[in-house]
């Protein structure tokens, strides 16, 4: 059905004669209409009422950048790329916002995460030094005690779940981009995030920073003398 309606809304569009503008829409049916194709000779997932689905993992709707990352594994039999898509579906599948189910991945792709064959992803955060060695904390508000090995987390229930707020209540995680020294912080970590514990996907965020309400620091990252990771 999602893609039916995708297909309503972009032939429904107000062209007002601008034919570029009509090629551009005829192209992006196209390309829903080969995904449908391609998903329909699946070995692994199913087209049905105008969604795709991933019936082993769950009866959830599975998004089309995903479901086309899943094809081109399958397309060239990459068994540990699918153990890595079918485990990070399984933990999507368990988070309860829709928005954060649909958006995650690409949000990912496109600001290059790493996904982890757990489903985990490998994201970063600046953290501030503490007295105590190898004791972290939050540069916000100082009061996390942060601390590689350690989960991280806070109630779901006081994030802000809302995507349109690029900056606000919830544990920041980001990509490498948003390593520079000094950034909220003069100590780098890499972490590990269930995607099941993201809380946010902001659509304006320049260098992929989410919110979720866990995060398992598992290194630290150090910087040159020119305040760059390395």
């Amino acid at each position: 059905r999602r893609y039916g309606l995708e297909r309503v809304a972009l032939l429904n569009s107000n062209i007002k004669e601008n034919y570029s503008r009509l090629f551009v829409l005829l192209g992006q049916i196209k390309s829903i209409e080969e995904l449908e194709d391609r998903v329909r000779k699946s070995n692994l997932l199913e087209w049905r009422n105008e969604a795709i689905y991933f019936p082993i993992v769950s009866d959830l709707s599975v998004p089309k950048e995903l479901a086309t990352s899943i094809l081109d594994a399958e397309d060239t039999n990459d068994s540990v790329l699918l153990e890595t898509y079918r485990n990070f579906w399984t933990l999507m599948c368990l988070n309860t916002d829709e928005e954060c189910r649909n958006n995650l991945y690409a949000f990912l792709m496109r600001h290059d995460f790493k996904i982890a064959k757990c489903g985990f992803f490998v994201a970063y955060r600046n953290v501030d030094k503490t007295s105590t060695e190898g004791v972290y904390t939050d540069h916000h508000s100082h009061t996390f005690r942060i601390k590689v090995g350690e989960m991280v987390s806070m109630p779901r229930e006081h994030c802000d779940c809302s995507s349109q707020n690029e900056c606000s209540r919830g544990l920041h995680l980001a990509g490498s981009n948003w390593l520079d020294r000094n950034y909220f912080g003069t100590q780098g970590l890499v972490c590990l995030c269930s995607p099941s514990d993201v809380v946010a996907v902001p659509e304006r965020s320049d260098y992929g920073k989410l919110r979720t309400c866990a995060y398992l620091p598992i290194d630290v990252v150090n910087y040159n003398t020119n305040n760059k990771n390395y």
